[in-house]
C-alpha cells in the first residue's frame, strides 16, 4: 500500500499511476481496505492517463519515422535510418530495437521503455528485461544469490506496452514463437505459458 503510493505522488520514485494500481490491487488482495479504496478511485485516473500516453506514443512513433540504435562513447542512442540525423541523444548503456512505438533501454543498472520521442514510457525499474515483439514484453524485477552464491533474476512479469502486468512468475524465459517456460515459485516445476493469456 505505501508503495502503491509513493508512485502515485511520486514520492522518491517516478510518478506512475498503473504503477500504483498494481500496487494497490495486491494491498486489496491482501486485505487492505484503504488499498482497496485507493485502487477504485485511482482506476478512472489511470485509464485517461494510459489512453492519453499511448495516443503520444503512436504519435510520436508516425511522426520520428524509422529510427535505428547508434553507437557513441561507450552509450548508446538512436538516429533516423534515412538521414542519420539523431534523434535521442546517446545516454544509454544498451538499447533494443522498437516495436510497438517503443524500445527497450538500460540507465545504469535499470531497463526501462522509451518512445521514439526520448519519452519515459515505462519507468526504469526491471533487473531484466526484452523488447516488445508483439505487444508483451517479459521483464523481471528482482535479483537473488543462489547456494553457489551466483547471482540471478527472478520475478518476472508479462507486461503490455503500458506498463500494466498481465502475469507474474518466479522465473521465466522469453517468448519464442508466442511460448516460454516458466515457474511460479522456487519449488514449482516449469510449464509452457502462451503470451496472450499468461497461462
Amino acid at each position: 500500500f505505501n508503495v502503491g503510493e509513493m508512485y502515485e505522488n511520486g514520492s522518491g520514485v517516478e510518478k506512475n499511476l498503473t504503477t500504483a494500481l498494481q500496487w494497490y490491487n495486491d494491498a486489496c488482495k491482501s486485505g487492505n481496505s484503504q488499498g482497496c479504496e485507493n485502487h477504485v478511485r485511482l482506476t478512472p485516473i489511470a485509464d485517461a492517463e494510459l489512453k492519453q500516453k499511448m495516443s503520444k506514443i503512436k504519435d510520436a512513433d508516425v511522426a520520428i519515422g524509422n529510427i535505428e540504435p547508434f553507437f557513441k562513447n561507450g552509450m548508446f542512442g538512436f538516429k533516423n535510418a534515412t538521414t542519420k540525423e539523431i534523434k535521442i541523444s546517446a545516454k544509454y548503456n544498451e538499447v533494443g530495437i522498437f516495436s510497438n512505438g517503443l524500445a527497450l533501454a538500460k540507465l545504469e543498472d535499470k531497463f526501462g521503455y522509451i518512445d521514439k520521442l526520448g519519452n519515459i514510457a515505462i519507468p526504469f525499474i526491471y533487473t531484466k528485461a526484452f523488447d516488445f515483439p508483439d505487444g508483451v514484453a517479459v521483464v523481471a524485477t528482482n535479483a537473488q544469490k543462489g547456494a553457489s552464491g551466483t547471482v540471478y533474476t527472478v520475478d518476472y512479469e508479462m507486461i503490455d506496452v503500458t506498463g500494466k502486468t498481465i502475469a507474474k512468475y518466479f522465473l521465466m524465459y522469453n517468448f519464442k514463437e508466442g511460448l516460454a517456460r516458466a515457474r511460479l515459485d522456487d519449488k514449482d516445476k516449469w510449464g509452457i505459458i502462451h503470451k496472450r493469456w499468461g497461462f
